[in-house]
């Protein structure tokens, strides 16, 4: 199976076949590219501050349309820089119009034993396999494995992964992404 999307640049990537979307197989499912937009902020932040790593915590998207199955630029800045929490945006284009804005803080780890636990009762083991083709077309979707439980009218708990080959090292914010390395 392949990557969701061929490097084409450090900047500059190409969506593959499985990255077509539910509704409109011939644009873009978003979760791949903000799967994207999270690696280049993870791959930004460790050039930038090499072993003195700061976690992403919340990872924000304002989605500005849709995208075809075409080639995407992405480019991270730093809004607001700092040893111990930081802020950056990303933006990813499409033929010079912005279609995703991402705003990332990154922060420092700390221990939260003190806050374990939860009001929310614990979620049961995912299965049974749910075939999520059943409603929408294939790209994207067809390359999940999706199990759900019902919970309710209306409620459910879901479990989504890939079994798309890694071909680089992600954080652990863009571990559901894969990127092929550009080729010369």
């Amino acid at each position: 199976m392949p990557a969701y999307f061929d490097s084409k640049s450090e900047s500059r990537f190409g969506p593959t076949d499985v990255v077509g979307g539910g509704w409109n197989p011939d644009e873009q499912h978003i979760a791949p590219a903000i799967g994207l937009i999270a690696h280049a902020v993870e791959t930004d932040r460790d050039r930038r501050r090499g072993d003195d790593q700061l976690r992403v915590i919340p990872l924000s998207c304002d989605i500005l349309g849709v995208l075809p199955l075409e080639p995407v630029d992405l480019a991270v800045t730093v809004l607001r820089p700092g040893r111990t929490i930081a802020l950056v945006e990303a933006r990813l284009d499409h033929a010079g119009r912005t279609a995703v804005i991402a705003r990332a803080w990154l922060s420092r780890s700390c221990g939260t034993e003190q806050y374990a636990g939860s009001a929310l009762t614990q979620i049961a083991s995912p299965d049974p396999v749910w075939d999520a083709v059943t409603l929408w077309p294939d790209g994207f979707v067809a390359s999940l494995d999706v199990r759900r439980m019902a919970t309710g009218p209306g409620r459910g708990a879901y479990w989504v992964r890939t079994d798309l080959d890694q071909t680089g090292p992600f954080g652990a914010v863009a571990q559901t992404l894969t990127v092929r390395p550009r080729t010369a």
